[in-house]
């Protein structure tokens, strides 16, 4: 004989081989979990014992682990217990609520609906059930019950003025966006006319190579309304004392937008007037955004 180690309760106990990783009294409740079906179970007790710790000898490890278990299986009844009766009592409730409906005119009543129609001549009835008013209006089972407690005038003047609420504000919304919108759109023009004014009084030179402090002189509110150019701009700075303007379009696909420069006397300024060969522009971007945006 040898002593080993239990692999689940770290007892020692002897043993005919070193291969024995496990005491007997719990290989034997293995062997009976397994035919039982709660393997799994008794494995988490096992562990779960171990961790608590609290035991000095094989026995009461095991009278710690029969107890985790029953008090698992306890626990589970009880939940199964209380989930019984609350489900009885929903029961119970919802046919006293269904005894009251009818008392009251309430009934349930059968509607053909159509479904899956495909809008040239295929289509499916189905049958579906809904409650009904005495007065014969399609109400859900908490309203036909409120209907009841507090009486359907009361009710239906809630509704009615809850529907007027929502209504008023989505017209209230709807307009302050139709506001919004037209305030962009006058801003939009605005700052269109002002940009045809200056690159009709300038001419369009090379980006300059200089820092320049740039004031913005016209923009778009920021909150433009469903804008592509809500940050397009013009900005004015100067270089040798000469005014340059910088027109930045196109925000709405890059933050940055995509900018021009003009100037009314690039010669004095230092600056390049921009030819159809320049290698600045190649493509022609600039002139493309000036004239779509």
């Amino acid at each position: 004989m040898t002593k080993v180690t239990c692999q689940h309760s770290g007892i020692e106990f002897e043993a005919s081989s070193t291969r024995t990783k496990q005491h007997p009294l719990i290989a034997t409740l293995k062997a009976e979990a397994n035919k039982r079906g709660n393997y799994r179970e008794v494995n988490e007790a096992l562990d779960a014992v171990k961790k608590a710790g609290g035991y000095t000898t094989i026995e009461s490890y095991m009278q710690m682990v029969k107890e985790y278990i029953n008090g698992k299986a306890q626990k589970a009844k009880d939940l199964a217990q209380r989930h019984a009766q609350d489900d009885a009592k929903r029961k119970s409730q919802q046919q006293a609520e269904t005894e009251l409906l009818k008392a009251n005119g309430y009934e349930m009543k059968k509607v053909v609906e159509v479904e899956n129609d495909d809008r040239q001549g295929e289509y499916d009835l189905v049958d579906r059930w809904y409650l009904f008013s005495p007065d014969g209006r399609q109400v859900s089972r908490f309203q036909a019950l409120d209907e009841i407690k507090r009486g359907a005038a009361v009710v239906l003047a809630e509704i009615a003025t809850a529907k007027a609420e929502t209504e008023a504000k989505a017209k209230s919304e709807a307009e302050e966006k139709k506001a919004k919108i037209a305030t962009h759109n006058a801003a939009l023009q605005d700052l269109d006319a002002e940009i045809k004014r200056v690159e009709n009084e300038n001419v369009q030179v090379i980006r300059p190579d200089v820092k320049i402090d740039w004031e913005t002189v016209k923009s778009l509110p920021y909150n433009a309304e469903g804008s592509y150019r809500r940050h397009d701009c013009i900005e004015r700075g100067t270089v040798s004392g000469v005014i340059v303007y910088r027109i930045v379009t196109g925000t709405g696909y890059d933050d940055d937008g995509y900018p021009s420069y003009w100037c009314a006397n690039p010669t004095s300024a230092g600056l390049t007037e921009i030819k159809p060969s320049d290698d600045d522009d190649p493509l022609g971007i600039n002139d493309t955004f000036r004239k779509f945006f």
